[in-house]
């Protein structure tokens, strides 16, 4: 990977071909990630990681000044030859697929670059050597490897703490996080309908599509979880939840959702603050408001001649009192 500037733009510039490389075999797929970083003030520095591991760095290349023009993949020097350190070109192509490229308008440091390079590694299968921070892709733990984000913190002045991808659901905000550490999620593919197989007591429906958490490193605080809801809403008034499977058995009838409740706009909620266990299974479900309360747990314990009646909700709208009746026929 090179980069020159043959123009003279001012101070550090022009400057000739400079490059950094890897070995690569042919007929491999690769995560190449390429950061040049500068500006008109420090001169630039060029590294080159592949999957993930650094394999090249220069400094001190030259500065970066804005040009327009296109952005060229395997094909230089408005579009006829590659470039090599000859200026006129070899006439050598790229022979070979480009699945995605990305481009990015500031220079992705540690934490940027690691999320950025687990997404790749999650949608394209492709192992990472070093710095692999996401494991709810690996098939051991089910492959949620589609929509993967993340956010993640290196150390406090190389955070990416808000994050959401091309995916519908979004992480940000955390009242605190440790050094080295990032949460990923990816789903199962699932459809965007609903169902209600399985569900907790007190919820009425719950999405096919599941998501995974993937925490490494240290802790991370209580956070903010936003879905995109604008293609799936349930019909009639309801409120959402988000559901979880704490103890890992695959189902989430025996679990109790999370106890916040969401804002936000119609087609954007958002649970605030949220303590989101990690690497636990999750989606979103719904409850219909039928009734004024959301009724999250309901029992009746026999005590001698008496019985002792305890419940919880998760919600009351405009509720003034409880009423508790009993039958001894389940009919009168």
């Amino acid at each position: 990977m090179g980069i020159w500037n043959l123009v003279n733009d001012g101070a550090g510039a022009s400057f000739a071909f400079q490059s950094v490389n890897a070995a690569i075999a042919t007929n491999t797929s690769y995560i190449l990630t390429t950061s040049f970083e500068g500006d008109t003030n420090s001169t630039g520095n060029l590294s080159l990681w592949l999957n993930g591991e650094l394999k090249s760095s220069i400094s001190g290349v030259g500065f970066l000044y804005a040009h327009s023009g296109d952005i060229g993949l395997g094909a230089m020097v408005d579009g006829s030859n590659f470039f090599s350190a000859a200026a006129g070109g070899d006439n050598y192509f790229f022979d070979g697929n480009i699945a995605e490229f990305v481009v990015y308008n500031l220079a992705l440091v540690n934490a940027g670059r690691a999320i950025l390079d687990n997404y790749l590694s999650a949608k394209y299968d492709i192992a990472l050597v070093s710095g692999d921070i996401f494991s709810m892709d690996d098939d051991s733990a089910g492959n949620y490897d589609h929509d993967a984000a993340g956010i993640g913190q290196a150390i406090s002045t190389d955070a990416f703490l808000d994050g959401r991808g091309s995916g519908f659901i979004g992480f940000s905000n955390p009242v605190s996080i440790d050094d080295n550490t990032y949460l990923g999620w990816g789903h199962n593919n699932g459809a965007l309908t609903w169902s209600n197989l399985s569900l907790p007591l007190g919820i009425d429906g719950q999405l096919d599509r599941q998501w995974k958490s993937s925490q490494s490193g240290g802790t991370i605080g209580s956070l903010d979880i936003s879905f995109d809801i604008s293609s799936f809403e349930p019909v009639g008034s309801f409120i959402y939840r988000i559901l979880v499977d704490l103890n890992g058995d695959a189902v989430y009838s025996d679990d109790i959702p999370l106890p916040q409740l969401p804002g936000g706009t119609a087609n954007n909620i958002t649970f605030s603050q949220v303590d989101l266990p990690p690497n636990t299974t999750f989606t979103l479900g719904y409850v219909m408001m039928l009734l004024p309360i959301e009724l999250i747990d309901f029992q009746a314990i026999p005590s001698e001649h008496q019985v002792r009646v305890k419940w919880s909700t998760a919600s009351e709208l405009n509720n003034d009192l409880f009423w508790v009746e009993r039958s001894v026929d389940g009919a009168d």
